[in-house]
């Protein structure tokens, strides 16, 4: 018995050093690429623009800012620090390092979970939100969608058309689907899948850290 729960202890931290090793390279592109954009946001649309593609590039170009930087950097930095609290005490088979992951990881999913209900109940309620300009400009290219019926004489958002430039934009090319209607039929049909999704990843780094910790607890009494 002792003998296969230290089988399953020795795959829980596999999982959890593979896992949170990935997360930890992840994030230390993700606050590198933050400090460029809050420290030179120019060389950076300069640097897209040489190889992305002009999608790419229109949607690098309206979220381009400090603000985006430093939010990334935050973001980025927090989730390093859970990831290398579980790559560490996965290694050592810390308690102490362990629980603290059990309980950040917790909180994670429930903090995800709740703002994928927030956002997602606001799209159904409100539609597309001026303020949010990048994930009204990745909703529509998705869901080949518009928010709302433009006039010739308003400039239409160039992600409303199968076009990277707003002025090639025209009524006469603007997609004609809803948006807000089109999300509320691909939540109703999506959303069970993503919040599982969610619980699942979460659930099985949860199992993991709680199995290599209480191993290490009946070894620590032994």
């Amino acid at each position: 018995m002792c003998e296969k729960s230290g089988i399953m202890s020795k795959i829980a931290a596999i999982v959890l050093i593979l896992f949170n090793f990935v997360s930890m390279v992840l994030c230390v592109i993700v606050f590198g690429i933050s400090l460029w954009i809050i420290v030179s946001p120019k060389t950076v649309l300069h640097t897209v623009q040489m190889f992305g593609n002009t999608t790419f590039n229109a949607l690098v170009l309206d979220s381009l800012s400090v603000q985006v930087g430093v939010t990334s950097a935050v973001i980025g930095g927090l989730i390093f620090f859970i990831s290398a609290m579980g790559f560490y005490g996965a290694i050592t088979g810390s308690q102490f390092l362990l629980f603290m992951y059990t309980t950040l990881v917790l909180l994670l999913m429930l903090l995800e979970c709740a703002l994928i209900y927030y956002f997602s109940s606001n799209i159904v309620e409100k539609g597309l939100q001026e303020y949010d300009k990048v994930t009204n400009h990745v909703m529509r290219i998705t869901l080949h969608c518009c928010d709302r019926n433009y006039t010739t004489s308003e400039e239409i958002p160039w992600s409303c058309c199968d076009v990277t430039n707003s002025t090639a934009c025209t009524t006469e090319k603007i997609y004609r689907k809803d948006c807000k209607q089109e999300f509320t039929l691909w939540w109703d049909k999506y959303q069970t899948f993503v919040y599982v999704s969610i619980s699942v990843i979460h659930l099985v780094l949860l199992s993991c850290s709680l199995l290599r910790r209480s191993n290490s607890a009946s070894r620590s009494h032994t």
